[in-house]
């Protein structure tokens, strides 16, 4: 099971979350608990996944297809932010895996403006105005 994550996100933008889910033909039931920073904003939930009141996305399948399950998330916070999640499964023998830790992406960095250009002041103008004026009388 593996998470994958945009590089870097932009506070208030939405981006897509995807889980790849290939857990192999023994596997009779299991379930995805997905965990994302506290305060940002879900949606688009795929696969019948439910939001629970703990702050966490659950899903819930009883066969072993291969899938690939996704939620939209837009981010609040700042600076570099974790994801976690974990798994457990039973298996057509009816012996049960739990806690296992979704692989993939943890951490996402947020993307920050490049620095923009000091305003010009009273002052640099001035003095630019007086280089150029010495230039031109110069010749």
């Amino acid at each position: 099971m593996i998470r994958d994550l945009p590089s870097n996100y932009i506070a208030g933008t939405a981006f897509t979350v995807t889980i790849s889910i290939n857990l192999g033909s023994d596997v009779d039931v299991y379930i995805v608990k997905e965990r994302f920073p506290i305060g940002w904003g879900i949606s688009g939930i795929s696969d019948s996944g439910d939001l629970t009141a703990s702050g966490e996305i659950r899903w819930i399948f009883d066969n072993n297809l291969a899938k690939t399950v996704s939620y939209m998330v837009t981010p609040t916070a700042s600076g570099t932010q974790t994801f976690t999640g974990d798994y457990g499964y039973q298996n057509t023998l009816g012996q049960q895996t739990l806690a296992q830790a979704i692989g993939g992406d943890l951490l996402i960095n947020q993307l920050t403006a490049p620095a923009q250009p000091s305003a010009l002041t009273a002052a640099s103008l001035a003095k630019t105005q007086a280089r150029l004026n010495w230039q031109d009388n110069s010749d």
